[in-house]
């Protein structure tokens, strides 16, 4: 017995296998056609999600509103002695630094810088407190072998100061970020510094024109 379909059946089987041909084609083409999406606005970005990028520039420098008392604080510092902000009030300008933690490398710079300057700063009467929401341990490590000679203070992962200067937590992280605020003698804010990133850091230098201009 043969085993050739007819020609008859092999044309109808021909017919079949291209109209079948024909509708994958159509399909597949409708399946990979642009699809128009509709415009939705993008969700707002939550501080609490994002992640500093160290190629973004810090916050503009901006004066803050004279009338801006600044919040006091009293904290232990790694050489011992207990700082209080209104202490210095009538006295000397004070310049709060906050920076991230001890062990961040641009912390450690920035702290470097201001170590550096420490005759320039003495010589312009500002007072130096640099904070941290570490606790003593890894401070008083640091600034053994770096030397130091303004105050370190630290709050012991106590986050209320960072917070009543609105500067903590910025980047989901549970740390400060490194901002610098400058207090005049009447415990006013009158110019400020607030890290858009962690590699953020004043110069000495700006600290001291601003100093200057209080006269």
């Amino acid at each position: 017995m043969s085993s050739k379909l007819p020609q008859t059946s092999r044309s109808v089987i021909a017919i079949l296998l291209v109209v079948g041909f024909s509708l994958v084609l159509a399909c597949g083409s409708e399946s990979v056609a642009a699809t128009p999406v509709p415009n939705t606005p993008a969700a707002a970005a939550s501080p609490s999600t994002t992640i500093p990028d160290p190629t973004e520039p810090p916050l503009v420098n901006t004066p803050g509103p004279v009338s801006n008392i600044a919040p006091d604080f009293k904290l232990p510092s790694i050489q011992g002695a207990e700082y209080t902000l209104s202490q210095f009030r009538g006295e000397q300008p004070v310049v709060v630094v906050f920076y991230r933690a001890y062990w961040g490398t641009f912390c450690r710079r920035q702290l470097g810088k201001l170590q550096r300057s420490q005759a320039e700063l003495d010589s312009s009467g500002v007072q130096i407190l640099a904070i941290s929401t570490d606790n003593l341990d890894g401070p008083a490590a640091l600034a053994a072998a770096q030397g130091y000679e303004f105050p370190i203070l630290f709050t012991a992962l106590d986050p209320s100061i960072p917070e009543q200067y609105g500067v903590f937590d910025l980047f989901g992280d549970g740390l400060a970020s490194a901002s610098v605020f400058l207090i005049n003698k009447n415990g006013e804010i009158v110019w400020q510094s607030v890290g858009l990133n962690y590699t953020h850091q004043v110069e000495a230098e700006e600290i001291i024109e601003q100093v200057e201009k209080l006269g």
